[in-house]
């Protein structure tokens, strides 16, 4: 596969999400890594939330306390 049919079929699997993943990835656009992007899109949107969660959970520089600094 070339790399513009790559990149046409991640836009149309983007298009295919739903409006709360689209916006996530909107927003993690500049940090989510390339195996991050691949496993949302791949799985199914019952599942998307405890990934976002995971996503976040993973990059909190100070898990003991309830706010997560990375994500604000």
């Amino acid at each position: 596969m070339t790399a513009f049919a790559a990149a046409c079929a991640t836009s149309q699997a983007v298009k295919s999400l739903d409006g709360e993943s689209r916006d996530f990835l909107s927003k993690v656009r500049y940090i989510i890594t390339k195996q991050e992007r691949e496993r949302l899109l791949a799985i199914p949107a019952g599942d998307r939330k405890t990934f976002v969660e995971e996503f976040w959970k993973k990059r909190d520089p100070r898990p003991e306390t309830e706010v997560n600094e990375f994500k604000d």
